[in-house]
């Protein structure tokens, strides 16, 4: 059956409240480099992409460049026992204190305004490696997600300029109200949407060589789901089924996305 697909529309922030950790690369300075560097994909982008998904037949969308030129990332809300967020920053490299990990979710959200590398690893009090979360160059506006079990941790943070470190553990959080829209540019994780009955998952990119991924968490640590993985412009949908619990989405990937949850 051919399914016919609504532009791929990105709404304004939910409210102003809600940081978003793309906003800095559009601040005056950096404006007009990123117009020109968004005006050679316009004429793709605007053009009809096809997009195929497993049991769907082909079929065609528009992707809307105009949205991607103040992008927005989404805020994950706090719920109900929600430990504290965890917060660190400094100007040059550094050890943190040790903090403490409560098992499932955790969201590492990370700034620099780098000249060089910038690089977090996660290590246990012994300075074990557990996790390398992040390893960029240059200014770094990023989210991931952190995948460790209950226990102490601290961070070995390699900067060349400021940057600032949150971690969240989100909890009890309550889901979104479907359709749910969000897009900006770089790695994000988003949600939670409703588990209770089958969504549909929308996910378009701008093709940058290196692939963009969508991946479903998995609440308990193992390993995630990859709904998509592509490496030119193009939009999919699956159809994501009924989850035991709400779910987050972990967007990977250096260039503008957009992703689109609706009822099933």
């Amino acid at each position: 059956m051919v399914v016919p697909l609504d532009p791929v529309v990105l709404p304004e922030p939910m409210n102003p409240e809600h940081y978003d950790v793309g906003w800095d690369e559009w601040k005056e300075p950096r404006r007009w480099p990123a117009f020109v560097a968004l005006g050679a994909v316009v004429a793709l982008l605007a053009g009809v992409l096809v997009y195929k998904s497993s049991g769907t037949s082909t079929t065609s969308t528009t992707f809307n460049p105009a949205k991607f030129v103040t992008p927005t990332t989404f805020a994950i809300a706090t719920g109900s026992g929600q430990p504290a967020d965890i917060a660190f920053k400094g100007t040059s490299s550094s050890t943190t204190p040790i903090f403490q990990i409560v098992g499932g979710l955790s969201v590492l959200r990370a700034t620099c305004d780098c000249q060089g590398n910038f690089g977090i690893t996660v290590t246990d009090p012994t300075g074990t490696i557990q996790a390398i979360p992040v390893n960029l160059i240059g200014t770094v506006m990023t989210q991931t997600q952190l995948n460790l079990p209950v226990g102490s941790y601290q961070l070995q943070v390699r900067s060349t300029g400021p940057w600032s470190v949150k971690i969240s553990q989100p909890r009890n959080v309550t889901p979104l109200s479907l359709p749910a829209h969000n897009g900006s540019r770089g790695n994000a994780i988003i949600g939670p949407y409703p588990a209770s009955t089958a969504t549909i998952v929308r996910f378009g990119a701008l093709g940058s060589g290196t692939p963009a991924t969508l991946s479903l968490i998995n609440p308990s640590g193992g390993a995630n789901q990859l709904l998509f993985s592509m490496t030119k412009t193009e939009v999919q949908q699956v159809t994501v089924p009924a989850q035991s619990s709400p779910y987050y989405l972990q967007v990977s990937t250096p260039s503008y996305w957009a992703v689109s949850v609706l009822p099933g």
